[in-house]
């Protein structure tokens, strides 16, 4: 019986064969790389007390929501990268931190796998002129349920302020510094609703730079 050997054409075609498979496999795309979150925790306040475990804490970059964590005195959180989300984490990215309905003042940078200790404090406030008498339909950026006693503080210098109003239906609500229980009806306030202030001098009004509301509305009342 005869056997066929293989010739040097045949030997030559199947190492060629070969080595294109392997070039093949060496080129094909990998999977992209998923860099590890950036972690941050810390202690958290608003208006300088502690605030409610509804609150929460959450990590944006830009307009993106990238990570949140709840309260349970402290806040801890990952911040995902930006191949785990579009819009989120790259070396050097901008971190902002919301905490309820209000923006922290501090921000940080983004580093991948890093675990950073960041203390929050909330809010982040801008600042409105009072003229001398009333002022009106000034819309509140404060979180709701917010009390008049964290609103009043935010009036500067506040030997100037004398009033201040809010209509709920047919009715007004008041609040006046010297005031007696019955004079001062005006308790709370709430995001959106528009509130008379009524100073004998110039002054100021440190309004909060509202945050992206949270879902469920939760609201970062200090306790």
């Amino acid at each position: 019986m005869r056997h066929l050997r293989p010739g040097r054409g045949t030997l030559a075609t199947g190492a060629a064969l070969f080595s294109f498979v392997i070039g093949v496999a060496a080129t094909a795309p990998h999977s992209a790389a998923r860099p590890a979150p950036s972690h941050f925790s810390g202690a958290v306040s608003v208006f300088g007390r502690n605030p409610t475990a509804a609150a929460g804490v959450r990590a944006f970059i830009g307009a993106t929501e990238c990570g949140s964590g709840a309260i349970k005195g402290t806040y801890a959180l990952n911040a995902l990268a930006a191949q785990d989300k579009a819009g989120c984490g790259a070396d050097g990215a901008v971190v902002k931190f919301a905490v309820g309905d209000y923006w922290a003042n501090e921000t940080a940078p983004w580093s991948a796998g890093a675990f950073q200790d960041l203390d929050l404090s909330a809010p982040r406030l801008q600042s409105l002129a009072l003229t001398p008498g009333c002022n009106e339909d000034i819309k509140s950026t404060f979180a709701n349920k917010t009390t008049i006693a964290d609103l009043v503080q935010m009036v500067q210098p506040p030997e100037n302020l004398q009033a201040i109003w809010k209509r709920a239906g047919k009715e007004w609500q008041s609040y006046f510094p010297d005031g007696q229980d019955g004079d001062n009806t005006l308790k709370t306030i709430d995001r959106g609703e528009p509130i008379t202030i009524c100073v004998g001098d110039s002054a100021a009004l440190s309004l909060p730079i509202p945050a992206p509301a949270p879902a469920g509305s939760a609201t970062p009342a200090a306790r």
